[in-house]
């Protein structure tokens, strides 16, 4: 784990899994949708065009995080837009408020990653780290 806020990836059969870490859960957040920006399509492929609003709620933190990368999931694979850049407006651990900006899906000019299928409630966590003074998190995505 770095000095700063990030993510890695870790095999698992069939999935892949990612560990997330930052200094607090909208932190976390944050690093969560850059992770799934990454895996979902090639950094900076798609331009900031055109923004969408996003309220979420959940029963928990785990739930409302897995809600959050679900939801940003649902733009490529539903509507086919392709999220380029996301902010959180407002957080609290069981909802938040967000702005996502990005442009319609374009084949010819977007490379995409794996096909994710889902975020799992499989191994979904948060946690702090006990070896540093960061939040951490375990997420699994079907592939």
């Amino acid at each position: 784990m770095a000095g700063r806020p990030g993510y890695e990836t870790f095999e698992h059969t069939a999935d892949l899994g990612l560990y997330l870490w930052g200094c607090d859960l909208n932190e976390l957040f944050r690093v969560g949708a850059t992770a799934m920006l990454e895996i979902l399509a090639e950094p900076g492929a798609a331009k900031p065009l055109q923004s969408r609003r996003l309220e979420l709620a959940a029963e928990s933190t785990e739930a409302l995080l897995r809600a959050w990368l679900a939801e940003i999931l649902y733009y490529l694979n539903t509507e086919r837009w392709l999220a380029a850049r996301v902010t959180i407006n407002s957080f609290s651990p069981t909802a938040l408020s967000a702005t996502l900006e990005g442009e319609p899906l374009d084949l010819a000019r977007h490379c995409l990653g794996p096909e994710v299928k889902a975020v799992t409630w499989h191994r979904l966590k948060i946690e702090p780290d006990e070896s540093a003074p960061w939040l951490r998190a375990t997420v699994v995505l079907d592939i």
